[in-house]
């Protein structure tokens, strides 16, 4: 299958590094989601003053105000 897709050549060189092409996806799995997660953890602390771009701005921290 391997062969079909990506040619005689470059299949032989992914199959002999077939366990650096995993990690390299897992990594980029794992970086991806590194993105997103800061962003959900975030947003309780966005002011409404962040959103409209209104002064002042302030940050709301539960467990000090």
């Amino acid at each position: 299958m391997l062969d079909t897709i990506l040619g005689k050549d470059i299949a032989s060189y992914v199959r002999g590094h077939r366990a650096l092409v995993i990690c390299a996806l897992v990594l980029a799995a794992i970086s991806s989601i590194f993105v997103v997660v800061p962003v959900y953890l975030l947003q309780p602390f966005v002011d409404e003053g962040m959103k409209t771009g209104s002064d002042p701005v302030a940050w709301k921290i539960p467990w000090i105000a």
